[in-house]
This record gives C-alpha cells, structure tokens and sequence, in this order.
C-alpha cells in the first residue's frame, strides 16, 4: 500500500486528490492530510511518506521551506515530492527542483490519470534512488574489503574487519566468521555483535546434524536465508544451537577454497531481536565478501610458502650438486659402441658395446659397411655432418641417429678420431659411441619445459631487474620498465637508481633487507613502492636474491600487487615444473623398476612366477584379489593348488596328442608349450581360496638367463567371468532376435546398394510361396507390378539421397501362383562408419485385407451419400407441405382468439388457444428438424458479424424471463465489463442460449435458481464467474464461455453421453412430465460447433446441471474485467410488462 501525504489548505483541492487517488483500482493508498507546514513536518518524520503532495502556499511558510527542512534530513537530493501551485511560475519550479522535488504541477492541470501518473513516476524514481543508493554503499563496502585484503598479510586481520563492515552495513546484531575443523565441527574465529546480545567469539560449536551431512548444499556454494528460524525448516538440533545463541534470522554463506572444491567456513549474519526479511542485496553482498575471505586466506597461505621458498630451492641445489656427481660416477660405467672402419665405410672391428648397443654380433657387422646402421634419409649426413668435418680436424663429435638390428631407431653421441699413416694419410676412423636416446628425450622435454618458462618470462607476468647494492640498476625487463614508466634507453643510460626510485619512508627497510640478505643468504620478500617517472607510486612485492660468488650483485622480482593473484599462480606454477624438473632426474635410474612395480601393483591381472621346478617364487597383489591368497600362503606351493585337478588331467591328454609326446600330469601340463617357445594360451579354471571357481585366460613365458637357459616361467592370468557372460547373453540375445524375426508375420528384409536381397525372413516363403534361398542376391524390382515400379524406385531412390527413413510406401507384389498382392513396405538406409549408404533393411506386410475394405468402405460411402440426398429431397417437399397448411392454422387461430370474425366464450378461445400452441409446437418441431437437416448435409452457411455480448445475453434472459418468473425460479446473470465483441450469427447463438435457458427453467422447481455466467480467457487464466472445465483449459486457446447453471433436477452420469443426440431424451417419464422433442440439444451442439466451439455439460442427481458453450474469442483488446450480477427479482409492474413483451415475441416464427 502506497503512503501519500498531501500538505494544502485547501480543503475542496484536498477532497479532489483524495477522490483522484481513490479511483486507482489497480493499487490501494494510506492517505495521510496536513494543512499547514509544521503540521506536515511532523507527518513527514513520523509516518515516513512514500510520495507528498506539497502546495507551495501554506498558512505558515510556503512548500519551499518544507523542502529545505526535509532536504537537510535526507541522504540524497531527490525527494519524493511534487510541487502543487496554483499558476505556474518557472522560478519557483526552477527553485523547488533545485530544492530536490521530482516533479512541478499546476493545479489546473490536475487531472485523476494526470495525478496518479505523477505519483507513479515519482515513487518509482524514488525506488530506484535508493536502491542506487544502497548499491554504491555496498560497492563501496566491496571494494574497501578488496583494497584492505591487498594491504594485509594476515587472515585475523581482515576477517575482524570484514565482520565489523557486514554488521555495521546490515545494521545486524552479530556478524561472525565459522570454522570447520576436519569433522566438521567447528570454532567461532571472528565476531563483531552489539550490546545487549551474548559474545560467542572462540565458541566450540558440535552440531551433529550438519557433521552428519558434511556441509551438505554449502559444499556446492549455496547461500541459505532464514527469515524466521522457526519457519526455514530447519532440523531440532539446528534450532536449539541457534536458540543457544539467541538467534531469530540468520543468512549464511560458504567459504570455500581451491575453486569452489574445499568448505573452509561459513560467513553468518544474526539478528537477534526479531525475525527479519533478508533482501537478494543482502544475500549478493554476503557472497562477494566470503569470496573475499577465500582470497584472503588463499593470500596468507602464498605467504607462507613464499618465506619457506628460499630455503627450499637452497636444499634442492644442494640435492642436485649430489645428483650430478652420481650421474657422473653412473656415466663411467657406461659400455660404449667402439667401431672401427676404413676410409670407405668398410666396419673394421666391432666391441661388445657395439653387440649390445645394436644387437649384431661381431661376425655380423664385420665386413659390412657402416651405412647399415643409419636410415636411408640421414645417409647425406655421413658426408656432410662426419666426414668433412672429420677431415678437416681429424677429431669430431655429432649427434646422429642409428638404427639396430631388430629395426628400433635410437640417438647416439658419436665422438670419432682420424687415423693416419706415416705420410699423414687418413687410413682409418675409429667412433665411440653411447645411446642418448633417452638424453634426447628429456633435451625434448627440457626444451618444451624452457619454452613455457620463456613464454611465460615474455609474458611480462613479473617485474624482473638485476641491482647492486649501492643502488644502481644494471638490468630489467620490459614489465618492470613500464611499471616504472622509464624506457629501455633511459635504463641503459644509467638514469634508474633503486634508492633514488624509492620514497623515502621505504629506504630503510630497503638495505635493512639487504643487509639480512648479505649476513644470511636470503630474505623474506617485503613489500614497497616504487616512484614512477610521473610522479605516482606503484605498490610491489619485492623478494630478492644474492647472485652466488658476488657480495654485491642481487636479482629481484618486482611484483605489481594489483596483479598478484596471477602473478602468484604463475609463480606456483613455475615451482611446481622446477619440482618436477628436479623430480625426474632423482629418479631417472630407479625409472624402470618403479614403472615395473607400479605395473604389478596396479594391473587387474594375477601374475605368478615359478622356478624349473613348478615352486611359486613370488606374484604380485593383484593374485591376493582374485583368488583369496596371501602371499605367503602361494610362494613355496605349486600352480596346481589353485587349479580343478580334472582339467589338468584332461589337458594332460590333449597335449599328448597335441605334441605326439607324453605329458605327465601336473606342473609340466602348464609349461609344455612355453618350453618348447611355443605360444601358450589356454582358458582355465581357477578356484579361490574360498572354493568358489571362475575362468581365466592364462598365458605362460619362460624365464631366460642372458644365455638364453630357462630359469623359471611367469604366468599372467585375466578373470574373463564378464566376457564369459557377455558370451552367453550375446548367443541368448542372437537366438531371442531371430526367434522374434521368424515369429512375427511382416517379412523383414535387407538389401544392398544395388537392390539385391541380402536377407530375407522365413515370412518371404508364407507370403509369396517363393522360395528365401532362390532370391537371395536377386533385385526386389523383378517382383513389383509394373504400374508400381517407377514409384517404388523413385521412394527408395529418395531414401538413399536424404538417409532418411520411408514409411508406409504400397505397392503390388509378385504370388508364386501369379496373382499380385497388395503390400507396405517401411525402408531405412544401412549406413556405414564413414556416412556412405551400402544398402538398405525394413518390413514389409501384406494390407490386402485392408485394400478390399477399402473398397468396401468406398462402396458404402457411395450409398450413403445418396440416401442423404434422397432424405435432404424428402425433408425439403415436407417442409413446403408441411408450413403451408400450418401457417394457415396458426393465422386462423390467432384470428379467431382476436375475435375478428365474432366473439368467443372462455371455452372456445381456451380450445383455439390449444389449437394455437399445438401448431406452434409442431413448427418449432419442423424448424429443428430441418435445420439439423441442413447442418448435417453442410447446407447451412453461417451470416457472422461483430455482436455485443451483453445485448446477446440480455435479448436471450429476455425470453425466459416469463417463464422463470411463472415458475417462481431466481434468473442471474454474470458478464465482466469491457468484454469484447465476438464474430457469430447472432440469431443462432441466441437460439442456442434460449434453448439452454428454456431446458434449465423448465427442469429447475420453484425458488431454484439459474445463472448465465460468462468468462474469457485461456489455459489457466480468466476472466469472470464461470467454472471453466478442465478440457476447455487444456484446449489453451483464447476462449469465451457462456455457461448455464441451474439448482434443477440433475441428470444421471449414464445419461450424460446421450444428451446431444437427435430425438433422445434421457428418460420417459421425463417426456411425460416436460414436453420436448429431443431435438433442441442436438442443435445446440451442431450450432456451436459450426461456430469452431464445443459444447459440454456437467450434472449431479439432485444438485443440478451446468452447460458450457466454448466459442473463439480475441482476447488482445480485453480490459480488465469487472463482474456485475444482474437477479430477476423484478417490482410488478415491470414483470407484467416483460410477460407482454414475451407473449409478443417468437423466435421460432
């Protein structure tokens, strides 16, 4: 409800803006009067208007100084006042606006719209103001928070603040920050609370209910707003801890780390005193200051790890220094490749590296040209890249790449020496070479790992400069150059001293820094500014380090920290590739047998190794997994114990015969074939320790020695169970498929690109008695009728074209005997991975018992148009001979009761008013008939115009009125304002109203009622009294309903189907007791549905009946509705004169 307050002594002018505001049907208002100035001060203070309505002339003062007083008061200058004067003057609108009113009227200007327009305008803009207003405090609030967590280093810190902030901004009673300890309990870390309210700072909080969720929504980031504690839902527990500490609402956000993974706490704002209505405003600021918090606390974390990071890298260097001394001593140990071959490549001797190195023996290589062991594109390299070179210094060194005898490509370092004769003549090379293969690869990586290091360098993410400790500045890069806003030139010049760039008040702690840094080695990096060449200042971290060997040297990283959150997360990651680095060469021997064992550890398959002798010598994990086993329990025990002894002696046998020699039973079953280096892979059972059995595959190796001797063998079993079933249920699934192919009694078929069958159901023999194996590879056209081929081939052409499935194409298809069936086929293209059609597949059935009914149909269709015509003929003769000798009875009987041709007795004008009625009865009969008649045949055409609603209500209640008022029954009626005009024959729709009227009065007793509703409308939305059934809602299209309710007798459910059928009336002895033909609903529903409606009806036994007629409305121009009911209790005079004009009127004439 909108708060007005108007300030005028005019009382008549007062009156006027009350009666103006109390025509707004749209939007109530508290309406507050004062008529002098100090008067509407004290209105304005206490009640707090949303709009004032201020005359300029007062008896005390005038509007201005009302608007300097409130003006004072007020946090903004706008004020949500409109200037009333009696003529317009520009200098005192001009002054008033200045003053702060929205808006300047002129009395005589003042119109209800005009003033209701002003007011709206006015309080929206006022709205808008303050929620401007809110939102720059709440920025402000923001970005206070941001610029404090910059500037400090600890979480305390900026959490007490930030809670102070909230509750002095919300204007809450406490503001805390929570803490989840790893279960999820917790500790109160910071509060800000006002008097009289309880501290819970350092509280220890157990609440089991949100132990027992681990967060639950908060986990996922949602904020959660109770408005009152008792009504958010929430679980007993959780409201005796609030209870605990006094709260009445509370609104709560997460704080979460690591990109919304890790719920460190909860940001909670109390209020104490009283429920309270929390706003998205409140809610949004909440959100944006526990992201804050995250930053926060994410910020001292890099702190931390920023002091720890200088003595980290000082214990990694020293890790390294040792790693590369022990590389050296693994070096040496090293068997080189020392070939020796003559001056045209012909190799001359081959040492036991070389054996290894390339895998051909000594006799082998010797003899055979060097040219053997390189690719056939690097073979230019040996003339340009070895011997010229080698020539013309007589020692060389390349890296080239070589190729062993099994085809593998490996690098090697080739260091080669020149052998002369006395006469200085080269007679010989000798080459020395080692595989760097691996050397090359981690050269691949390294370079990779230093690419992303340069780029991110050039990326100009840090300030990077080298100084000495007197001040001068020898090197930076171009980020820190721009940060400073000096050039390149101005640096090289010399011109840029740190000491002389660095404000006063941070000199000391600048060679306080460097003084640490000389004494200890390293320094915790500080923060400072720097005076740019403008003048300004830019904040930096700086953290610097001594160049080893120099006392005076230093490199420093200068971090803009308005940038810091990046620029930390490139550091972090720039770390993490320095750890990896130094990860990857500690490891880089112990690589392969950490691989191996990981492999083992992880794999699903059980691996067991055996000595000569059978005896299990180790197995990895993964055997305790799948068979129950310790190792303990297998090593020392043979593979039988966990095989089916049956199948071993089966085995044994079909090895026997398998390898025309013995084999015993037992372990020799298992390393038959492997001893013989043959391949070894055989479907098993094995059986758990708890017995239960499962298949495997197992391949068996034999263990060699580098003598090539078997010292052992490795089996490596798979559980195949899953792919056993998925056999099983596969051949299950196959032979469910086909059974359902050959069960059904459409033929299913399938063709390739040319149209030749490639498979056809066993259906192809039942349908056509041809033969399925006769056509296979044959084209489906040699079966279609001729007159159907083009037809058929241009369908399945257009499949093929647009991929796209064909239905229901019909054709006529080849009988063994001849004859030609009718059929329809559906056709889908067969597509293959690469989106090319190959074929085709689809069902056929057999529709020839649906063509003949067809025809039968067509037949009898035929027949009955022309009975239709006959009876359209027979009702037209009738009506003519039917009308004529009526007309002349009903014109004689009204003559006669006129008494034109003499007078008559009351017995004789009651036997002409029978006379009379009978005739009109028998009419109205004819006319229904041979309307329904028309309808049916399509005859009637429909004369629509535009009607009003009302009037077509008002002349249908008219001709009932005497009815209902003869029978003492109550007549309403119900129709909202402003209803548009609708588009019908305006004679028909009324007749369909008077019938419905007529039935509900006839079958209403005395003192029932019955009412004409309307509403318009659609789906679930309307307009008026009407009860809307359902499936008119669900026709969801604009609609108007007339609806005919009445307290009559009811109609029984079994009856309801029947009620617009011709000459039906649901009961005999209703036809005895009301007369009627049965003819009036059935007309009804023919009317309305030429009209594009629907007609339904609705009844109870006992209760009464309600019908509804549906009709197309447009509804774009409707205004909002107003309902008015009209009843039919009506003074005498005016029921006498309606009975005349009743008795006067006949529809039916």
């Amino acid at each position: 409800m909108l708060k007005i307050l108007i300030v005028d002594d005019a009382e008549s002018d007062r009156v006027s803006y009350v009666r103006y505001l109390q025509s707004d049907s749209e939007r109530p208002y508290c309406i507050i009067e004062a008529e002098t100035l100090e008067e509407g001060l004290e209105l304005w203070r206490s009640q707090q208007p949303d709009v004032v309505l201020l005359d300029i002339n007062l008896p005390d003062g005038d509007g201005l100084e009302f608007l300097e007083e409130i003006g004072i008061e007020s946090p903004t200058n706008k004020l949500p006042v409109i200037m009333l004067t009696g003529e317009g003057d520009e200098r005192i609108a001009v002054r008033a606006m200045k003053l702060g009113a929205m808006d300047y009227v002129v009395k005589g200007d003042v119109t209800a719209k005009s003033l209701l327009t002003f007011i709206a305008q006015v309080h929206e803009n006022n709205l808008l103001l303050k929620q401007l207003r809110r939102s720059q405090l709440q920025q402000t609030v923001i970005a206070s928070m941001a610029l404090h967590i910059r500037r400090s280093h600890t979480f305390e810190d900026v959490s007490n603040t930030i809670v102070q902030e909230i509750r002095s901004f919300l204007v809450a009673d406490r503001v805390i920050i929570y803490r989840f300890n790893p279960d999820m309990s917790g500790e109160i870390v910071a509060e800000s609370v006002i008097s009289p309210w309880d501290s819970s700072l350092n509280a220890q909080i157990e609440d089991t209910c949100f132990q027992g969720n681990l967060g639950g929504e908060y986990q996922k980031g949602k904020v959660f707003a109770a408005h009152d504690i008792y009504e958010a839902n929430l679980t007993e527990c959780h409201i005796q801890l609030l209870e605990r500490f006094q709260v009445k609402a509370n609104l709560v956000a997460p704080i979460l780390l690591n990109g919304m993974n890790t719920l460190w706490g909860l940001l909670i704002v109390h209020q104490c005193d009283a429920p309270r209505q929390w706003h998205e405003e409140d809610i949004q600021l909440l959100q944006q200051l526990s992201i804050h918090l995250a930053i926060s606390l994410y910020q001292a974390e890099l702190y931390q790890n920023l002091e720890s990071l200088n003595a980290s890298l000082e214990e990694k260097v020293q890790e390294r220094t040792q790693e590369i001394q022990l590389q050296a001593q693994m070096l040496e140990q090293i068997n080189d490749a020392v070939i020796s071959t003559a001056m045209d490549g012909t190799i001359l001797t081959w040492n036991i590296g070389s054996e290894k190195l390339y895998g051909y023996e000594s006799h082998e290589a010797i003899g055979q040209n060097i040219s053997m062991l390189y690719l056939t594109e690097d073979l230019p390299l040996l003339q340009s890249s070895v011997l010229i070179p080698l020539l013309e210094k007589g020692t060389h060194e390349v890296e080239l790449r070589n190729r062993t005898k099994s085809g593998n490509i490996l690098y090697i370092n080739l260091r080669l020496s020149l052998v002369r004769d006395e006469m200085e003549n080269p007679i010989r090379v000798i080459g020395c070479s080692n595989d760097i293969s691996d050397r090359k690869q981690a050269e691949l990586e390294l370079r990779r790992s230093e690419g992303r290091f340069r780029q991110l360098f050039e990326s100009d993410v840090v300030g990077t400069l080298s100084a000495d400790l007197q001040g001068q500045i020898t090197d930076a890069n171009d980020l820190f150059l721009d940060m400073l806003g000096y050039t390149r030139q101005e640096l090289e010049s010399g011109l840029i001293r740190w000491n002389e760039i660095t404000p006063p008040e941070y000199v000391a702690a600048d060679f306080y820094a460097m003084s640490h840094l000389l004494e200890y080695g390293t320094i915790t990096p500080w923060e400072k500014q720097y005076s740019r060449k403008d003048g300004s200042r830019v904040s930096v971290l700086i953290g610097a380090v001594l160049l080893t060997d120099s006392d005076d040297q230093t490199i420093c990283i200068a971090v803009d920290i308005s940038d810091r959150k990046r620029a930390e997360q490139k550091l972090q990651q720039l770390n993490q590739e320095l750890e990896t680095k130094v990860a990857e060469r500690t490891q880089e021997l112990a690589q392969v047998n950490s691989l191996q064992s990981a492999i083992l550890g992880s794999t699903s398959y059980s691996i067991i190794s055996t000595d000569l002798n059978g005896i299990i010598q180790t197995c990895n994990p993964s055997v305790e997994r799948m068979l129950g086993y310790s190792p303990s329990e297998l090593i020392g025990n043979t593979p039988e114990i966990i095989h089916d002894r049956q199948e071993v002696i089966d085995r044994a046998a079909e090895l026997t015969e398998e390898l025309k020699q013995d084999i015993p039973v037992g372990f020799e079953v298992f390393i038959a074939k492997s001893r013989r280096n043959l391949v070894n892979e055989q479907e098993w059972t094995y059986i758990r320790k708890d017995g239960s059995r499962f298949p495997v595959s197992l391949s068996v190796t034999a263990l060699k020695d580098d003598n090539d001797q078997i010292i052992g063998f490795l089996g490596i079993a798979n559980d195949i169970s899953d792919r056993k079933e998925a056999e099983i249920a596969l051949i299950e699934s196959e032979t469910k498929f086909r059974r359902l192919v050959e069960g059904i009694n459409d033929l299913i078929w399938s063709t390739d690109k040319n149209g030749a069958f490639s498979y056809l159901s066993p259906q192809f023999q039942t349908l056509f008695g041809l033969e399925v194996n006769e056509w296979i590879g044959k084209k489906f056209t040699d079966l279609v009728h001729p007159d159907d081929l083009d037809g058929l081939i241009s369908a399945y052409k257009q499949s093929i074209r647009s991929q796209q499935k064909t239905s229901n194409i019909e054709f006529r298809h080849l009988h063994q005997n001849g004859d030609y069936i009718w059929v329809s086929i559906n056709t889908t293209p067969i597509i293959n991975s690469e989106g090319i059609v190959i074929g085709g597949h689809g069902i056929l059935a057999d529709i020839s018992d649906r063509k003949q009914a067809e025809v039968q149909l067509q037949k009898i269709n035929e027949e009955l148009l022309r009975a239709t015509k006959l009876k359209d003929e027979f009702l037209a003769n009738m009506s003519h001979e039917l009308r004529t000798p009526l007309n002349s009875i009903l014109g004689m009987s009204e003559s006669l009761k006129d008494e034109i041709l003499g007078s008559l007795n009351e017995k004789q004008l009651k036997a002409i008013g029978i006379v009379e009625s009978s005739g009109e009865h028998l009419l109205s009969l004819i006319n229904d008939i041979l309307d329904l008649s028309k309808i049916s045949s399509g005859m009637m055409e429909l004369n629509t115009e535009s009607v009003s609603v009302k009037n077509l209500c008002d002349s249908s209640l008219v001709f009932v009125r005497q009815q209902a008022f003869q029978k003492k029954v109550q007549l309403n009626s119900n129709i909202p304002k402003n209803i548009n005009k609708i588009n019908v024959e305006e004679r028909r729709i009324r007749q369909v109203l008077i019938n419905l009227l007529t039935n509900a009065v006839k079958f209403t007793p005395s003192e029932g009622q019955v009412n004409l509703l309307v509403a318009v409308g659609g789906g679930d939305t309307w307009q008026g009294e009407a009860t809307i059934p359902q499936y008119i809602k669900l026709m969801n299209s604009p609609m108007i309903v007339f609806q005919i309710v009445d307290t009559g007798i009811g109609i029984a459910p079994k009856d309801l189907q029947r009620l617009f059928q011709p000459f039906v009336q649901v009961s005999s002895s209703l036809n005895r007791q009301y007369e009627g033909t049965g003819l009036g609903l059935a007309l009804v529903k023919q009317i309305v549905e030429l009209h594009g409606g629907q007609v339904m009806a609705e009844s109870k036994i006992g209760k009464g009946s309600s019908f509804s007629v549906a009709l197309p409305y447009d509804i774009s121009q409707s205004s909002a509705p107003e309902s008015t009911t009209v009843s039919t209790t009506l003074e005498p005079t005016f029921r006498r004169y309606l009975s005349q004009l009743n008795c006067q009127l006949n529809w039916n004439k």
